[in-house]
Parts: structure tokens; C-alpha cells; sequence
């Protein structure tokens, strides 16, 4: 088909929502496209049957139209042809069932930028709609990762505290952000914040093509601060050759639904590991300030680097830092030289606050909001999205 075209008012450009137009004459149909593309928060989407698409040539300053020709009958009407003269620099997508060859030449004279036939694909709409609008899944969604080194240095916290701190910073009106537990061995995010997931898992992860938007929202909990919350304790997942798949189809569906995302991974190897290193916007290595977790971060910071190919993009975020007068705590400047880097970040030890955090079930800011520990973090973030001092 045609190249895709960027429209001047796309969602990615941060201009407002991308306006999409579904002429259907196809009830179920339209309906059921109309919800994919609502549960995208940069979607506006307008319906209207095919008839009004036939008198109503304007196309409504649509950034994408998607048009259900079904059997191909309104193929050969001239005002359809009107309708793409009138909205030519505008992509349009054709939806039909299979046609004949008089008529696929139909759909080629129409210049179509994309043409899909029933039945459509679990994710068929939202990736033709991601193609023509002009944006990868990478432009429309920040992923951020949060990896630990040895140990348990707290990784999962900072993921948790990240995830707000990053909803809060965008202070959107609808839940743009979703936090991701992708350590199933133990579900510490759910656990930290005392939800638990009753969904039952088994009929996805047997199933991880049946993974849609409106499953999505079935499986996330929305925490009261405003984002969203997968986490699941299932160990079993971890022995089943079905993990890469449920992973990937999972995260591929979640990149549609938010702006941002963030991912606690397991600080043990899997094979769905790599690739997703590789694609994350952001990777935060978290460690503490002794030898043997810096020498870990270390080299888990040597193994990201390789899999991406560079070491930007990539954090070092030292957690539990002791700053204490004749301490035998390793300085700042003996951290970095482990590290074999000068950008690295400290979160300062707050044990007491992390234990309230935990026994409340709340979030560390919602424990005491003026603690430092809360302050770097929000610190950090800036940093991370670029509009602090690096």
C-alpha cells in the first residue's frame, strides 16, 4: 500500500488526540473498533455509518479514516471516490471481507494506505493505526526498566516509587501509566502495596494471543494515586516454554493502552529478558553502596550495554546510601570508580520509612512525603525524562 502519511494534529506531536473516523454500516463492527480505539487515552474517535460517509465528503478533519466497505459493493460508487479526493492527504484504511479481483483493483484505485481483510487480528487495528499516524510503539510509549543487582537492593521500591513519581509528574486526567511486575516468582509489587490479583491467569497464559485492551483493564488494578497496577505471584510461569510469548503479547498490547510504562524485572535470567533490554526507553540498574552489589551492577551494566549496543539510556541508582561522620561506608567517589562511571545516582537509607511504607501497604510519599528519600526520587525523574541537570 501507499506510504504512510503523519497527520498535522497526531497525538504523538502533542498537539491533542489523533481524531480518528470509522464508517461502518456493520453495527458490531464499528462498535467493537470504536472500544479498541477509546481505550487509547491519545485517541478521539468518531463513528458514522458508510451512507453519511457517501454525503458527507469533509471526512470531519480526521487524522485517520478507517472505512468498512464489507462485501465491496460501495467500492464502485463515485462518491466514495469523492470522499478520498477530498480527504487525499489523510490516511485511510480499508476493512473488508474478501473481495474479488475487480474489486481488490477498486481498493487499489482508492490508494488506500493500509487494507485489511476479516478477520481482523487480535491487534490488527491498533497497529495500522500506530503505522499511519505517523509513530512506533516506542514513539507513543516510554518504557522504563528497573533492575537490581545482588542482593535485594531495593529495586522493586524504587520501581514502585518511580512509577508514581512519573504519573505524578505527568498529572494526566486519565491513567497513562502502568506499573508492570514482571518478576512472577515473587509479585512484590502487589505485595508491597497489599493488592492482590485474583484474575485467573491460567486462561491468558495459555492463551497470550487472546490479550486485548479491554482484557488489559480487567487485569490491572488502578492504585489511588492514579496509575495502574499489573502484578501476579504465579512461580509456575517461570518453568512453562509459554512465557515468552504471554511477556511480549502482554507488553505489546500495554504500549497501545499507556504513555508510560514501568517494568519490575527479575534480577534472574530469562530468555524474554534480552530482547526487552534491548527495547527499553530507559534501564535503571539499582544497588547498594557495598563491593559485592557494585561489582554486580557492574557487570549487569556491561551485559545492558552489549545487548543495546551503547551504555545511554542506561542508570545507576544507588539506594540505601549511609553518609555518617568516620563511617567505613564506601564514599561516593569509590562507588563511581566501581562502576567505572561518574553519572551515578544515590537514594539515601530511610529504613524507617520503607517499613511504614511496607506495613501500610502505601507508597513511600504517601508514608511521609517530605522525607529525602521521596525528594530524590522526584530528583531522579527529572533527570531521567531530561529536564534536570545531567
Amino acid at each position: 500500500m501507499a506510504g504512510k502519511k503523519a497527520p498535522s494534529n497526531s497525538a504523538e506531536g502533542g498537539a491533542g488526540p489523533a481524531r480518528i473516523l470509522i464508517y461502518s454500516n456493520d453495527a458490531a463492527f464499528a462498535k467493537s473498533a470504536a472500544s479498541t480505539f477509546t481505550a487509547v487515552p491519545h485517541y478521539l474517535v468518531l463513528q458514522h455509518t458508510l451512507e453519511e460517509a457517501l454525503f458527507n465528503l469533509e471526512g470531519k478533519n480526521a487524522d485517520l479514516i478507517i472505512l468498512d466497505v464489507g462485501g465491496g459493493a460501495a467500492l464502485g460508487d463515485d462518491r466514495l471516490r469523492a470522499l478520498r479526493a477530498a480527504n487525499r492527504n489523510t490516511p485511510l484504511v480499508i476493512i473488508s471481507e474478501a473481495l474479488p479481483t475487480e474489486r481488490v483493483r477498486e481498493v487499489v484505485q482508492l490508494k488506500a494506505d493500509d487494507w485489511l481483510v476479516r478477520p481482523l487480528a487480535t491487534n490488527a487495528l491498533l497497529e495500522t493505526a500506530a503505522s499511519q499516524l505517523g509513530g512506533s510503539r516506542a514513539m507513543r510509549c516510554e518504557i522504563f526498566g528497573v533492575i537490581g543487582a545482588i542482593g535485594n537492593p531495593g529495586a522493586t521500591t524504587v520501581a514502585i516509587a518511580l512509577a508514581d513519581a512519573l504519573n505524578q509528574q505527568a498529572k494526566p486526567a486519565a491513567s497513562e501509566l502502568c506499573l508492570i511486575d514482571l518478576d512472577f516468582a515473587s509479585g512484590a509489587c502487589g505485595a508491597y502495596l497489599d493488592v492482590a490479583n485474583e484474575f485467573d491467569f491460567d486462561t491468558i497464559f495459555n492463551a497470550p494471543e487472546r490479550i486485548d485492551l479491554e482484557l488489559l483493564e480487567l487485569i490491572c488494578h488502578r492504585h489511588s494515586t492514579g496509575f495502574d497496577l499489573l502484578s501476579v505471584r504465579r512461580p509456575d510461569f517461570l518453568l512453562s516454554s509459554r512465557q515468552d510469548n504471554f511477556v511480549l503479547q502482554l507488553l505489546d498490547v500495554a504500549s497501545y493502552r499507556y504513555k508510560r510504562i514501568v517494568l519490575d524485572l527479575p534480577s534472574y535470567p530469562t530468555t524474554w529478558a534480552a530482547p526487552l533490554i534491548a527495547e527499553l526507553d530507559r534501564l535503571v540498574i539499582v544497588t547498594e553502596t557495598t563491593i559485592p552489589a557494585i561489582k554486580s551492577a557492574r557487570q549487569r551494566l556491561d551485559e545492558a550495554a552489549s545487548i543495546r549496543q551503547t551504555d545511554k539510556g542506561i542508570a545507576i541508582l544507588a539506594n540505601r546510601e549511609k553518609r555518617r561522620f568516620l563511617s567505613r561506608e564506601l564514599t561516593r567517589s569509590d562507588v563511581a570508580e566501581g562502576l567505572g562511571r561518574d553519572d551515578v545516582d544515590f537514594l539515601p537509607e530511610d529504613r524507617a520509612l520503607i517499613t511504614e511504607a511496607l506495613n501500610r501497604g502505601v507508597l513511600p510519599v504517601q508514608a511521609r512525603s517530605s522525607a529525602p528519600f521521596n525528594k530524590q526520587i522526584k530528583r531522579f525523574v527529572q533527570k531521567l525524562r531530561g529536564e534536570g541537570k545531567t
